[in-house]
């Protein structure tokens, strides 16, 4: 019934459950905690393979979140948009991503009403046929710097 081993992390185990969809598949996860078993979340996947949406519930079944992935027609990333519910309002996070797959940018908003919107400072370097090679992301807090090695045969 289970695709994956269990996996046990800090006293839970994990169990997977694949079952195919119209357009494509899904995978249930439920977690374990001591003799009691509930879905965790789900994933969806287009027929690209691609993650096009998670559900996280808690232990009663209620969706806790909802993540909806969007991508280009070449199946680059390009958006994310999460809802959750926070006492009662709903909170919806919109996250974005450039042609590079980096991300780039988030909206907050809380109750219908932007909270917050970042632009996040993203520099490259490219190598001769257009690749980069360095990348440079500070979203205000944290700064990833990226190098990269590029084989061509």
């Amino acid at each position: 019934k289970y695709i994956k081993p269990k996996l046990k992390e800090l006293g839970y185990e994990y169990l997977k459950e694949k079952q195919s969809t119209t357009n494509g598949f899904a995978i249930s996860t439920f977690k374990k905690v001591d003799d009691d078993i509930f879905k965790h979340y789900d994933q969806y996947y287009n027929n690209d393979d691609l993650l096009i949406k998670t559900v996280y519930y808690d232990k009663e079944g209620k969706v806790q979140d909802e993540y909806n992935c969007f991508y280009t027609k070449n199946n680059l990333r390009e958006k994310v948009i999460r809802v959750s519910d926070e006492n009662g309002l709903n909170k919806t996070i919109i996250s974005y991503w450039d042609e590079y797959g980096s991300a780039c940018g988030d909206e907050t908003f809380y109750a219908g009403k932007l909270l917050e919107k970042r632009e996040f400072d993203i520099k490259y370097k490219f190598d001769e046929f257009g690749n980069w090679t360095y990348k440079y992301v500070s979203n205000g807090t944290h700064t990833l710097i990226h190098n990269r090695v590029i084989t061509y045969y």
